[in-house]
């Protein structure tokens, strides 16, 4: 129980700092955040809503978040290029990214995806790996502004 609410404790501070990260960008900028995990519950879901929480606190005006798994991807996708904030959270899955985040990110990157903020947040156990990989997937892409803080 104590490492558990410890970790959570954890992610509010790393999601604390990307906050602090995206402050820095115009007020009227608006974030889009997409998970891909093996579970709607767990440690990614409970990073990705303290952000969305902080962000929503700290006066960002609209944060949509897609669970990839299970909403419309076409929508996802859509709001991955409406606004100028972008979040990716997933878990390493077989020394990758899961499926459903792969299909995603490949559609960016056929879609030109570019001139964005792009934050990272990954779960992975013994050897998380999906910010590497998402990162290396996304290099292909022009102007992307990384944000400093990677949630692990």
């Amino acid at each position: 129980m104590f490492r558990s609410k410890n970790k959570i404790q954890k992610l509010s501070v790393y999601a604390f700092l990307l906050v602090l990260s995206l402050s820095s960008l115009p007020a009227n900028a608006q974030c889009s955040m997409c998970r891909a995990a093996l579970t709607s519950e767990g440690n990614t879901k409970k990073a990705e809503e303290t952000l969305a929480q902080k962000l929503e606190d700290n006066g960002c005006p609209k944060v949509t978040v897609f669970d990839l798994a299970r909403d419309d991807m076409s929508q996802a996708l859509s709001d991955a290029f409406r606004y100028s904030k972008l979040v990716l959270a997933t878990t390493t899955y077989n020394a990758s990214i899961y499926p459903f985040m792969n299909d995603f990110i490949t559609r960016l990157v056929e879609h030109n995806f570019q001139n964005r903020t792009v934050g990272l947040i990954e779960n992975g156990t013994w050897a998380p790996l999906a910010a590497k990989v998402m990162k290396e997937m996304l290099s292909k892409c022009k102007k992307i502004n990384w944000l400093n803080t990677t949630v692990k």
